[in-house]
Formats: structure tokens, sequence, C-alpha cells
């Protein structure tokens, strides 16, 4: 049994080796797009200033080359999500029910070199859990910048671009994870419930035969 549940985790995790370092890289790039932007509505701010004397047009220019920005943000997410959402989704089912079995194994039948795998894949869950929760902070990071803006100072053509730019930004940037949830902290804890639960049914349903 202790072989099969090596085997298990094994492919289970075999996919997760490959993407896991690419997903983190992708997420990275996110983090840096952000901060970029943040930037750009820095600059924007010092143009639309009272004191400044930028052209109406050199102002205009900024903002939509920002608003190019978020939509080309906005499809590398959506392409990110294409990629990762069914792996992430097909590694959290394996490594929950991976879970439940090794932690009945080494509670009921003593296979001390459980814990490793036991610890280890809860570990990586918990980190990916983790970082998708950071991908939805920088979304709402993304909005607070629009929001701090002096949009008030703007012309009616840049309210109503940065209206649309806020409106953008609001759509949700998350990883789903089907019927298990989002890919966040939350997620992750109701993950560990789910992983006790099915082990004390397991345990009940061992014990009656």
């Amino acid at each position: 049994m202790s072989k099969f549940l090596w085997l298990f985790y094994r492919i289970g995790n075999f996919n997760e080796n490959r993407f896991g370092t690419s997903f983190l890289v992708v997420i990275c790039n996110y983090g840096l797009l952000v901060n970029l932007i943040e930037l750009d509505f820095k600059d924007l701010n010092d143009i639309w200033s009272p004191y400044s004397k930028t052209p109406i047009a050199v102002r205009h220019a900024c903002l939509n080359n920002i608003a190019a920005k978020l939509r080309d943000m906005q499809i590398y997410l959506r392409e990110v999500r294409q990629i990762y959402e069914t792996k992430f989704f097909v590694y959290f089912l394996v490594s929950h029910i991976g879970q439940v079995m090794s932690l009945y194994q080494i509670t009921e039948k003593g296979w001390i070199p459980g814990y490793t795998s036991l610890f280890t894949i809860f570990a990586e869950m918990m980190f990916y859990c983790m970082v998708g929760s950071q991908t939805i902070a920088l979304g709402d990071k993304l909005c607070y910048f629009i929001q701090q803006t002096d949009w008030y100072a703007y012309d009616l053509r840049s309210q109503k671009t940065i209206r649309l730019i806020l409106q953008q930004c609001q759509l949700p940037c998350r990883i789903s994870l089907k019927f298990l949830g989002t890919l966040n902290m939350a997620t992750g804890m109701r993950v560990l419930k789910g992983i006790y639960f099915y082990y004390t049914v397991m345990t009940d349903v061992m014990t009656e035969k």
C-alpha cells in the first residue's frame, strides 16, 4: 500500500514539478507590470498638475498608453488562467486525495516515510494558495492606484477613460480550481478541513469493516 501511495504522489506531482516554476515566473511578471503601471499613473498625475505645461495631446497619449498596457495585461492574465487553471485543479484534486490516504496510512498502518510526502505536498499546496492570494491582492492594488489619481483635475475625455480603465481593472484576476474554489488561502483552509473530514470518514469506514 505504501508503494502505491508513493506512486500516486509521483503521478500527481510530475506535472507540478514542471509547471510550478513557470507559474511563479509569470506571477512575478504580473507583479512587475503592476508596479510599472503604478509609475505611469504617478507620471500622469504630474503632467496633469496645475503647474504642468504639458500639451493636452501628450496628456491624452500618456493615458492611452496606460490603457493599452492594461489591456495587454488583461490578455496576459487570461492566457495565464487558460494555461494553469486545469493543471492546478488536477494537482489539488490528486494531492487532496493523496493527503487523505497518506494520513490514514501514517496513523493506522504506521507508515513513517509518509510524513515526508504529507508535509511536502501540504507545504506546496499552501504556498500556491498564498501566491494565488497575492495575485488577487495585486489586482486590488492596481484599482487602488487608479482611485488615488487626481482624476478630478483631468478633462472630461480623460475622466471617461479613467472610468473605463477602473471598470476593466475590477474584473477578477484569480485562478479558478473549479468546484474546489479560487486559488487563495481561504480555499487552502477549506482543503485542509476537507482532508481531515475525509480522513475521519475513511477511518470510520475501515474500522467498521
